[in-house]
This record gives structure tokens, sequence and C-alpha cells, in this order.
């Protein structure tokens, strides 16, 4: 059968492909997280945006960095805004990344074309991807109350320039896993605080529970413990890592960690804490690369049971230093290795107990952490639905099986891979469909030749351009099923304390009600009966569950159906 792509009037994508020779595209090695990146070009054109991330254009009212500009970069983020982050390959502490004329347009518009110096890993947005940016920054000024410099500044360009890419965060939301397996999970959520994150991006947890998880990053602010569960923290720590996650640890966690056998994420044998007095005279080797993009000095003995320390053996795992100081010995203070090719897998320490924005030395420390909460990782969560998840539908007949599909952040995707199954668990690629590149929302169609009659369970792997990846509903389609499957419809949406359902049938039966968190965790199960004809039926979820965004789904012997359901 002849391969064939016709694109209808209304958008939508018609695709019939044969099942050999199919384009599947490779994955991308991410290179650009490891010492001596290569650059990364795109032309910025005129009318794109910038969020400074310098001392001097992003200063808030005390006069020191604005840390609420990771909070606002995360929120564009959430709302399906494609952010660049542009770091310069090869430039030096404090180098420039760019420069360009550009006007102030948020939180109040100045003009003047004034040409400024970006530096310290500046966020950018093209101007193609600009419409509806403004309001979002005004809602972020609301939602968290700022007023005056407290408030992000967002530039206009007034003339195209040439920037480096680092990483292309279009499709990417961080989540944010702070561990309390050592009880200081508070260090770590006054870093959130004074960055105004939005507080759906990241959730007190423990090492044991990441897999569980939706998450792209943990950090661990500190733990003294030892014995068997913090042994099996480790290891939860290093499969999170090793699938594709980002991790930090900072203080006493960075020894605890590193110096048991199941740990070593950097070293051969350990580290020895040495807390010399380095102050903030310190070498920064690697400032073209996230975990060190911040202006300025970081203080490497502030305080704390572990500010800095030695490397008796050798490093391993691309380990390499992001800021130290030798005098005699190299006394490190910031790290970083990396375990694993592609994207993710790097683990970062930080010496110090704690740091308060109240100084600029502070201020850097908590960037590092933010940083590293930035920089792109797996989002090892294919149970999680959120606004931006792809949800296949289809029907059957005896010639076809008629897939379709909507993809709201279509610039977003790279491609979609679509999967078949016999039995609803052990799925296989069948086919890969690249996603066009119309902005914002794109309608595809897929026809499958039905070969044969018996029931066939599908899915889709989204991959996006940042080689992040989510997996769709799944459906269940034959040619004999038409005359069979039940339509539910959602009452009212949101809800209250139950979920009424209307379900219409052609037979009586019975479906599995259940109800997930968006950690893909199941907080209620119910077996509804129904009879032939229109029933209403009523979820009834537990008393106690807590408002926020649930997935619903309802399965039976011929389809499943899945719903976002929001509890007030």
């Amino acid at each position: 059968m002849k391969n064939q792509s016709i694109k209808h009037r209304v958008g939508i994508i018609y695709i019939v492909l044969v099942l050999v020779g199919l384009y599947f595209p490779m994955v991308k090695v991410y290179s650009q997280d490891l010492p001596s990146p290569a650059a990364n070009l795109e032309l910025l054109p005129t009318g794109s945006y910038i969020i400074p991330m310098d001392n001097s254009l992003q200063a808030n009212t005390a006069g020191r960095f604005n840390l609420r500009s990771y909070g606002l970069i995360v929120h564009l983020l959430n709302n399906s805004v494609s952010v660049k982050w542009a770091i310069r390959a090869a430039k030096l502490k404090d180098g420039i990344d760019f420069s360009v004329n550009t006007n102030l347009v948020q939180p109040a518009s100045v003009t003047g074309d004034i040409l400024r110096d970006f530096k310290a890993g500046p966020f950018v947005i093209s101007a193609a991807d600009t419409t509806g940016v403004a309001a979002l920054v005004t809602g972020f000024y609301s939602s968290n109350s700022l007023t005056g410099n407290d408030r992000p500044n967002l530039y206009v360009t007034s003339s195209d320039v040439t920037v480096d890419i680092r990483y292309d965060l279009a499709g990417y939301v961080p989540r944010a896993a702070i561990l309390n397996d050592g009880s200081n999970a508070i260090i770590h959520l006054g870093f959130m605080t004074a960055s105004s994150m939005p507080a759906g991006n990241y959730a007190v947890s423990n090492g044991t529970s990441l897999a569980s998880g939706c998450f792209t990053f943990a950090s661990e602010p500190h733990n003294t413990n030892t014995g068997p569960a913090v042994d099996a923290t480790i290891t939860a720590i290093r499969d999170f890592v090793t699938s594709g996650g980002n991790f930090l640890a900072q203080c006493e966690a960075v020894t605890n960690y590193e110096n048991n056998a199941l740990g070593r994420f950097q070293t051969t044998t350990g580290v020895t804490v040495a807390n010399a007095g380095v102050t903030t005279v310190l070498t920064y080797p690697n400032a073209d690369l996230s975990l060190s993009q911040f202006e300025g000095l970081y203080n490497g003995s502030a305080g704390g049971t572990v500010r800095n320390w030695t490397m008796p053996g050798a490093g391993i795992n691309n380990e390499h230093h992001h800021a130290f100081r030798t005098a005699g010995s190299t006394y490190i203070a910031a790290s970083a290795s990396k375990l694993v090719a592609g994207i993710g897998g790097l683990v970062f320490y930080i010496g110090n107990h704690t740091f308060a924005a109240t100084t600029p030395e502070g201020t850097n420390g908590m960037r590092m952490y933010l940083n590293a909460m930035l920089t792109p990782a797996v989002l090892p969560c294919p149970a999680m639905l959120d606004d931006r998840r792809v949800v296949l539908k289809g029907s059957a007949n005896y010639n076809f099986i008629n897939l379709n599909w909507t993809a709201r952040d279509n610039r977003a995707i790279d491609y979609f891979e679509l999967e078949q199954s016999d039995d609803g668990n052990f799925f296989t690629r069948i086919a890969s469909v690249p996603a066009t590149q119309k902005r914002g929302s794109e309608k595809y169609l897929y026809n499958i030749p039905n070969t044969n009659q018996h029931k066939k369970y599908y899915r889709i792997r989204t991959r996006y351009r940042n080689s992040n990846y989510q997996y769709g509903n799944v459906i269940s389609l034959s040619s004999q099923l038409n005359s069979i499957n039940n339509r539910f419809t959602v009452l009212r949406n949101p809800v209250t304390t139950t979920i009424a359902i209307i379900l219409e049938s052609k037979r009586e039966g019975k479906s599995e009600f259940n109800l997930y968190d968006l950690a893909g965790t199941k907080v209620h199960s119910q077996t509804i009966k129904y009879q032939k004809g229109v029933n209403q039926v009523t979820c009834n979820p537990p008393s106690g569950l807590r408002p926020g965004t649930y997935t619903l789904r309802i399965a039976d012997e011929t389809q499943v159906a899945v719903f976002k359901i929001v509890k007030l």
C-alpha cells in the first residue's frame, strides 16, 4: 500500500502509512549538559521577548537579583509558552550571552531602543510565540501580589539578533520532589517560596516515592541518617537519575549519599569534608553550563556541616566542578555529574546548609538550586494527565481502524508514535507520524487497514521537541464493537462532592470507575452497574478528597474512557 498524506481545509491531517519503512526520528544526545558544549545559534527576530537573568536588568526592590523570575518562567511553561534558555557556549564567568536593542514591555512599557547586554542565561520567547504572554505575565504579578520592582521585567527586541540556545523548553513542565528523608525539606521549600514557584510544580516527598511521582527533579537539603532506610533511598535516587531525572544534594546529603557504596554518583571512593575557608575566592570553570548561570560571587564556606569537600579518588560519571578553590588541595563547593546519555541523568552537589536572599552570595546559592530544577530531564510519568496530553479517539469498520487526536500545543511536538496491543498490556509501535509546523492546535487522522475482526488496543506516545515524552489514553477497537460501545458524558465539571455521569448503552453491564490524582495515585475505585438505555450514574469519591485536578478512568470489556475532573 502506498503512503498517502492529505491536508484537509479544516486543518485535519489524513495519513495512511504503510507499516514498513516508516520514519523514526533519532533521540538527541544532550552534550549541552557537559563541559565544552557546542554552540546552537538561532535567529531571534524583532518583536521577541527576553526575560533577563542578570543583576542589573532583573533587580528587585532590594537591589538584588529578582528570584521571582524563575517562578515566572515556570508559570509560562505551565501555560504552554515556548520558552528557550539562551547560554553562550565558551563564555567566561559573568560573560555576555548576547546584546540587542530592546524596550521594556512589562511591568510597564518604556521605549527608547536601548542596546542592552544580557548575561547569566536569559530566557527568550520568539516573536511568533509571544501571543498572550503579556497577559500571562500580568496574571503572575497579580496571583503573587507583586508590586514595584518585585515584578520580574520583560523586554521586547527592536532588532534581530543571533543567540545561542542551550535548551528549547517547549512542552517541558518541571516538577520538583523536595525530599524529606533527612527531615529538612523546609530549606528547599523556602527556595520555592522566595522564587514564587507555582505550587503545582513541587511537592514534599521521599526518595522511595520517586518512582510513583511525576517528577523531573528531586533534591535533598540535608540528611544525616544511616541504615537500611537511607540505603533504600539512595537506590531509589539512582534509579530515578538513570531513568532520566535530575537530582541535587546539599550540605550533609552530599557526603551521606556520595560516601555510601550505593551512591558514588560523582567519585570512585567518596569525598572528604574539608570546610576550608574559601569564602568567595572561587574559580568557575564551567560558566557556560546551566548550574552556573548566575552573576556575581558565591560563598563556598558560608556555613553548615558540609561547606566544601575534596576528592581523594577519581571523578566518575562525567564529574565536573562548578565552583572550587585550589590552595594546596582542591576544595569543591559545587559540582555536577551525568550518569546517562541523552536528556537528564544529572546529579548536582552544593555545599552550605542553607541560603538567604538577603545577600548576593545567598541569592546565587538559591539560583544554582533553581537552575538545576530548570535543567531539562525526562518526565517519567505515563499516568499523568495534564492540559497538553494528546487524547486518542477512534472508530472502526470492516475496512479501516480510524484513529484521530488533537494536539493542543502542536508547535512543541516533534512526532507521535502509534502503538498497538492485543491485550492492553504489551504495546508495539506500528507507526510514527511527524508533527506539522502549525502553531496552536492541530488535528490528526490516521487509518490502519482492518485485517481481522479481533479487538485491538491503541495508544499514542507523544515525543516533544525537547525530547520529553508522554503517553496518552488507551482505547480498544474492532469492526464489531461500534454497535455496543457505551457513551459517557460528565454532567457537571468542576464538581463539589459527587461526579454525575450520563451513560448511554445498548446493553446492560458494569464499568469500573477509577479516580487518580496528578501523581498517578488511585484515590477512589468503584464498580457501577447499568441498564440498557440511558442511565444517570454517580461516582462517589471519599468525602475528604482535596480540591484539585484528577483523572477519571472508566473501563469495561469494550472500551476505556478518560476525563479530567476538577474538584472544588
